[in-house]
């Protein structure tokens, strides 16, 4: 009963060999476990999911209104990685993904059933920032500037500002 659930924190400056350089869930399927409100920045991946990654057979969770950047991998997802092919209940909504470094920013397997919909990407190094299928694809997931009000890639978030300047289409 009940779930995992992260709210309105930070995560960053971590490092794997593997895969999940911030956040790493096996297997994990429970509809009341969330993950929003977090800045995961500067998560370092040798594999997939530089900022989160699901593996496994199943997933489920929220991931809801979280600003990632600047996370890394040398696989898919720098931001958020999804291994699971059974994924019905991961909801993947209105997220920033900025400057992240993978072969994406986003990676949810084809056919999972999870609902990735209304994210932001914006300078992701592949220049793929969704590597999801129509059927996952739930519409409005934009490539679009946010005009942060400062971010450094400078390997240091306590000098960014991830904030959306006047005029942002995030406001």
């Amino acid at each position: 009963r009940g779930g995992r659930r992260g709210s309105r924190g930070r995560i960053w400056r971590n490092v794997s060999n593997l895969s999940g350089g911030g956040i790493y869930l096996v297997d994990h399927d429970n509809p009341e476990s969330y993950l929003r409100n977090l800045r995961i920045q500067d998560n370092l991946s040798g594999e997939e999911g530089g900022g989160i990654a699901l593996v496994g057979d199943t997933a489920g969770v929220v991931i809801a209104n979280n600003s990632f950047a600047g996370n890394e991998c040398t696989g898919h997802g720098a931001g958020i990685f999804v291994e699971a092919e059974d994924a019905g209940m991961l909801l993947v909504w209105s997220n920033l993904l900025y400057a992240d470094d993978g072969t994406s920013a986003i990676s949810v397997p084809y056919g999972s059933g999870a609902s990735v919909a209304y994210n932001t990407a914006f300078l992701t190094t592949s220049g793929l920032p969704y590597d999801v299928s129509n059927t996952e694809d739930d519409a409005q997931n934009l490539v679009e500037d946010p005009l942060l009000v400062t971010f450094s890639a400078n390997g240091d978030p306590s000098d960014d500002d991830l904030s959306p300047q006047a005029g942002s289409g995030l406001l």
